[in-house]
């Protein structure tokens, strides 16, 4: 399957999967929602880093995946099991 193309595109994806409104989202992260509604729609062409990195972590996901230099979407919570078993 191919990651999704795009910040706003895979905040949505993420945002859908886990059933969550734009505003229960925005509440989540602790940012705007007309803002966030901008960020998926792609009106803006380019996010500060803070900002991707609160959505980040209300998705629990990486900053990297949202960004789209890691394709292969991991959850943070999965990332920090997987960690803790190498280290074993």
């Amino acid at each position: 399957m191919e990651a999704p193309s795009t910040l706003g595109v895979r905040i949505g994806m993420l945002r859908q999967r886990q059933q969550l409104t734009q505003a229960g989202l925005a509440r989540r992260a602790g940012v705007d929602r007309s803002t966030l509604s901008k960020v998926e729609s792609g009106a803006y062409r380019s996010t500060p880093v803070w900002y991707v990195r609160k959505l980040a972590r209300a998705l629990d996901t990486t900053t990297d995946f949202l960004l789209g230099m890691d394709l292969e979407e991991e959850q943070i919570s999965d990332r920090r099991h997987h960690d803790r078993g190498a280290r074993l």
